[in-house]
């Protein structure tokens, strides 16, 4: 009588709390107590059926008889016990994950039969939670498998790392198909995973976007490429063409200075003081435009042979004494300075020191070049009282063809190449 009125009382309470329907481990614990505690009441049915009351009355079946009971009745309320902490602990999980509304929230058994999901599973599948439970996670996926890989891979690395993430095709109830993100964890110590679902075709397409974009500015970077090609090309054929016709004329303009220099008056030598002071800087433009070629194309090799740089910055200031002569120059130190360098890029850097000073320091201003001699190295300055560069054109001084500074030089033409 014990043994079925204690089966009576725990099957009611499996019917009243749903433990019928489930298929877990502790209910499967429950089970096999429950099947034992009956295997036991119909044995003591059996015997009393048959009469062998002999058998019963014996003392050793007595004692073993109890204890067995004994033993059964506390195994079934450990398993039952079981069974009630994990119904619980499920109770508690299961409010955790519907509070949870961004991610789409699946649990698995190992079969992979979905026990439970939260409400962004009902928006992102249009399936209820109710409704899910019991199938396969196949109803959510499509034909199309996306790159969420054969299953013998996510296995693996479930084994191995205990998760995984893939993609894979999902499937809302009305028939359309969305690419999904999945990430699988699965529980420790006992069977079933959690999987994360996030729909991820926004993401997909702003990808295809930026890649879209990186061709586009890819393809304008090679066409930009070619257009600077063809401009340099152009500009390099001119400014050859250009150098015979500005030394002709600053030939003829230096042969008519001399030899009527004495016999024109004070506003025609300036004129023509003016002239050659433009020649010169026309002539110091077309050099920059080469230079900058034979540079990138690396056909300008530095060449360092003894000199004085002293001279070659002295031999710099009278070759642009027409473009100064507005200002007051002044020489500080320009003296004997022996050196080991590349005399004609000397004498260029100095020229383009001295050109940007006088387009930008007003007239009747001061510049003054300077050379400095240590030990093991020298320096030359080239200093004027001009408005000097912006802080923020600093950056932008050794861009090409990019002229920076105040409207103080606009009256100068430059390549922006110094």
């Amino acid at each position: 009588i014990a043994p079925l009125g204690g089966i009576g009382y725990i099957a009611r309470r499996m019917k009243r709390e749903g433990i019928l329907r489930d298929a877990t481990g502790e209910s499967r614990d429950l089970w096999i107590a429950i099947a034992l505690a009956l295997s036991f009441a119909v044995y003591h049915l059996l015997t009393t059926l048959s009469g062998d009351l002999l058998q019963r009355e014996d003392p050793l079946y007595q004692v073993l008889s109890n204890g067995m009971m004994l033993w059964i009745f506390g195994l079934l309320w450990i398993a039952y016990r079981r069974w009630h902490e994990a119904g619980r602990n499920r109770g508690e999980l299961h409010a955790i994950m519907r509070s949870i509304t961004t991610e789409a929230i699946v649990l698995v058994d190992p079969q992979r039969r979905i026990r439970d999901s939260n409400d962004a599973v009902a928006r992102l599948f249009g399936w209820s939670p109710d409704q899910l439970v019991g199938e396969l996670t196949d109803v959510l996926y499509g034909d199309r498998r996306g790159d969420k890989g054969p299953p013998s891979d996510i296995r693996r690395a479930l084994d191995e790392q205990g998760f995984h993430v893939g993609r894979a095709m999902g499937r809302h109830v009305s028939g359309h198909e969305f690419p999904l993100e999945i990430s699988t964890a699965v529980f420790k110590g006992r069977g079933g995973a959690v999987l994360v679902m996030r729909d991820i075709t926004d993401q997909l397409e702003a990808q295809r976007n930026i890649l879209q974009a990186m061709e586009a500015a890819e393809l304008a970077y090679a066409q930009l490429r070619e257009l600077e090609k063809l401009r340099d090309g152009l500009t390099h054929m001119v400014i050859h063409d250009m150098r015979t016709p500005l030394q002709v004329l600053m030939a003829e303009q230096e042969l008519l200075s001399a030899d009527l220099g004495n016999q024109l008056s004070a506003d025609a030598r300036d004129t023509l003081s003016g002239l050659i002071g433009q020649t010169e800087v026309l002539t110091h433009m077309t050099n920059a435009v080469q230079d900058v070629s034979r540079m990138e194309s690396g056909q300008m090799p530095l060449k360092r042979v003894p000199d004085d740089l002293g001279l070659l910055v002295d031999e710099a200031c009278q070759s642009l004494r027409g473009l100064v002569r507005r200002h007051r120059l002044v020489r500080e130190g320009i003296n004997a300075c022996p050196v080991h360098c590349d005399p004609e890029v000397i004498t260029r850097v100095v020229a383009n020191l001295l050109v940007n000073a006088a387009k930008y320091t007003p007239p009747g201003g001061q510049i003054t070049v300077r050379v400095l001699a240590g030990d093991h190295q020298a320096r030359f300055e080239v200093e004027d009282t001009g408005p000097g560069i912006r802080p923020a054109d600093r950056e932008r001084v050794f861009d090409k063809y990019v002229q920076v500074g105040s409207k103080s030089g606009a009256g100068y033409h430059s390549a922006g190449l110094g």
